[in-house]
């Protein structure tokens, strides 16, 4: 075998080897979309219960809601306990004249849930998309391999023809 069909096969191998691992990385982001919920309201009210107390928590919280445009794990209600719902609630249309006419009523849990299956849904059509663009390179591949080798096959099948012929 020549050195050329050494590279042709090293390169179909790793190019299978990754339209295999991008349709793996999509099935995964398809079927996961639903399994991070739990653990989101875990972490979500973990944090919440320290909010009062730790002004890192207060930024991050008020950063999400602002982004998300959510207001709270549930909803603006769980500022309850606190008797102080952020100026990070109020929509941004409310916010003039220095008064909260409006809070969002979503709640961040869902937002940001919402965000995520969004994200796993792109990342794995983009994944599906880079390997069927792939595909073919794949398939040019194993017919320029085909075709490298059958040369030498009428080659032999020519010698071996003659050699008979000759004895």
């Amino acid at each position: 075998m020549s050195g050329g069909n050494w590279h042709l096969i090293i390169f179909f191998l790793l190019l299978s080897t990754i339209v295999i691992m991008e349709f793996g990385g999509a099935i995964w982001c398809l079927t996961s979309r639903g399994d991070f919920h739990d653990e989101m309201v875990s972490t979500m009210e973990k944090s919440f219960s320290i909010y009062s107390s730790d002004d890192s928590v207060v930024k991050k919280w008020d950063k999400l809601q602002k982004e998300l445009k959510c207001c709270g794990t549930d909803g603006p209600q769980d500022y309850r306990p606190l008797n102080n719902v952020p100026w990070s609630c109020c929509s941004s249309k409310s916010e003039q004249h220095g008064s909260c006419e409006e809070l969002m009523q979503r709640g961040c849990l869902t937002s940001l849930n919402e965000f995520i299956r969004e994200r796993l849904l792109l990342i794995a059509l983009f994944a599906i998309g880079a390997a069927i663009v792939q595909f073919p390179g794949l398939i040019f591949c194993e017919f320029l391999l085909d075709y490298q080798r059958r040369p030498v096959d009428l080659a032999i099948k020519r010698m071996s023809f003659m050699v008979h012929t000759i004895y």
